[in-house]
């Protein structure tokens, strides 16, 4: 079988999910080259490419002339989020998952977060809405208030993913400032810290949830608008 980005993708998702599952654990030994080819139909190219994929990451370790060995375990060194320009699906994506994932890290943020990261959270939210809105510093200080959220829950794994979100966010910043602009952000914010403030987990919960469900209608008109443009309509 010629190699497809298709078949390193295969090799590369097949590893992970065996790392997740536990069934290859740090330490184990994996398949052979030869292995994976016959079980999966690609061919070597594509699977030593996946396999150089998660040997530049540390999460597989090869040893020569004994294997290639699971070198780390963490799963949230396994989420494979681009590192690139991401397409606007991509980020629509993300934004989708933020919805779940940044309403309930407010509940765990007012239950574990100190005073002290309550204080950094309003100050980050002063600087929000008085800075520049059409400037890069709007945006950033938006992901950061997101992040301040994350980091107050506690828990280092949500910390972990909201940074690796935030880092392929910033990247698109240009991207997403054009299309989203500040409003969005400007109408729910001050409710969410309102909210917070009183310690109401449940209304700030219900707030942040709308907030990137509507950031999430708007982007996927925009991207319904953009294919019909394409396509000549």
């Amino acid at each position: 079988m010629a190699y497809t980005t298709n078949a390193t993708e295969l090799v590369y998702n097949l590893i992970c999910e065996k790392i997740q599952n536990m069934e290859w654990k740090q330490g184990d030994k994996i398949w052979t080259e030869q292995k994976f080819c016959t079980e999966l139909g690609v061919s070597r190219v594509a699977v030593r490419r996946a396999i150089d994929k998660l040997v530049a990451t540390s999460i597989l370790r090869k040893i020569q002339g004994s294997g290639t060995y699971v070198q780390e375990s963490n799963p949230v060194t396994l989420i494979n989020v681009p590192t690139h320009n991401m397409t606007d699906n991509d980020l629509l994506d993300i934004i989708r998952f933020r919805i779940y994932f940044d309403s309930s890290n407010v509940e765990q943020f007012l239950k574990y977060s100190t005073d002290e990261e309550m204080e950094h959270l309003e100050k980050v939210h002063h600087l929000l809405m008085n800075c520049d809105r059409y400037s890069d510093d709007f945006f950033k200080y938006d992901f950061e208030f997101h992040r301040i959220i994350a980091a107050g829950t506690r828990n280092i794994y949500i910390e972990q993913v909201y940074s690796l979100l935030t880092d392929n966010l910033v990247k698109n910043q240009e991207r997403l400032h054009e299309i989203l602009g500040p409003e969005i952000a400007l109408n729910y914010h001050p409710t969410i810290m309102e909210y917070l403030k009183k310690k109401d987990s449940e209304v700030a919960s219900l707030i942040m949830k709308r907030h990137l469900e509507e950031t999430a209608e708007l982007f996927e008109k925009h991207i319904i608008e953009e294919k019909e443009k394409n396509n000549g309509y």
